[in-house]
C-alpha cells in the first residue's frame, strides 16, 4: 500500500512539474537566448534631434518655451521675496516722514522699459525688441534672455517657419554676426552673476546703457538699455 501511495504522489509531482515546465519554459528560453541590444530612449531621441531638422526645430521651440516658463516662475518667486523683504524692512525700521514716502515710491509701482537696439557706424540705432515690465527684475530678466538668444543664434541657420525665434512674444529679431566677438560678449554678460547684480542696481538708480557689444567685422553695435518708464503711482 505504501508503494502505491508513493507511486501516486510521484506521478502527481511529475505532472505538476510538467505543467510548470510547459508554462515557464518559453520564458526561460527567451531569457537565456542572446538578445540584440535595445536602443536607449534618450540616445534614440538625440539621434532624431540630430537627423531630423523639423523635429529639431520643434524640440528647440519646446525647450525654449519650458525655459521661459521656468524663468517666469523663478522671477515671480524672486519678486515676491524682494517685496516681502522691503515690507519687513519698513516694519522693522520705518523711515520718518518724507523720507519714508520717497523710499516707498522708489520700490513699488514703477514700470521699467527694456530695449535692444542695433546700429552701424554713425547711423541711428534701430530697436529690434522692447518691453515694459512691472519691475526691474523682470526687465533685466528679459534683457538677459535676449542676450542669450542673440548669442545662441550665431552660426545656426534654421528655416524661418520653424525657428524658435517666432515662438515667444516680444523677443528680439535675429541678428547676423560676422564674427564671434559680439555673441561671446553677450553671453559673458548674461552669465556673469556680478554683472547682472550691477545691472540690476543700475536699473534702480536711473536710466542708462547696460551693455554695448560690437561686431568688428562690419562695425555693428548691439545695445541693451533699461530705464524707469514713469514715476511711481501714488
Amino acid at each position: 500500500m505504501t508503494t502505491g501511495f508513493l507511486t501516486v504522489r510521484l506521478a502527481l509531482t511529475l505532472g505538476a512539474a510538467g505543467i510548470l515546465l510547459r508554462r515557464y519554459l518559453p520564458r526561460i528560453i527567451r531569457a537565456l537566448a542572446p538578445q540584440p541590444p535595445r536602443p536607449q530612449p534618450l540616445f534614440a531621441e538625440l539621434q532624431r534631434i540630430e537627423s531630423d531638422p523639423v523635429y529639431r526645430a520643434l524640440f528647440l521651440a519646446g525647450l525654449d518655451a519650458a525655459l521661459a516658463r521656468h524663468d517666469a516662475e523663478r522671477t515671480a518667486r524672486l519678486h515676491a521675496v524682494e517685496a516681502a523683504a522691503d515690507l519687513l524692512r519698513r516694519l522693522v525700521r520705518p523711515a520718518p516722514g518724507p523720507r519714508h514716502d520717497e523710499h516707498a515710491t522708489t520700490t513699488t509701482g514703477t514700470d521699467y522699459v527694456a530695449e535692444v537696439t542695433v546700429s552701424a557706424g554713425t547711423r541711428r540705432a534701430v530697436p529690434i525688441g522692447r518691453i515694459t515690465a512691472p519691475n526691474r527684475r523682470l526687465a533685466l530678466r528679459w534683457l538677459r534672455r535676449q542676450a542669450l538668444r542673440l548669442a545662441d543664434g550665431h552660426g545656426h541657420l534654421i528655416a524661418p517657419d520653424t525657428t524658435p525665434w517666432t515662438q515667444a512674444k516680444n523677443d528680439v529679431r535675429p541678428v547676423t554676426f560676422h564674427s564671434s566677438d559680439a555673441p561671446e560678449n553677450l553671453r559673458a554678460w548674461a552669465t556673469d552673476n556680478q554683472r547682472q547684480t550691477d545691472a540690476l542696481h543700475q536699473l534702480e538708480t536711473g536710466p542708462g546703457t547696460l551693455l554695448t557689444v560690437t561686431d568688428p567685422a562690419v562695425g555693428l553695435h548691439i545695445t541693451l538699455t533699461g530705464r524707469p518708464a514713469r514715476p511711481a503711482r501714488p
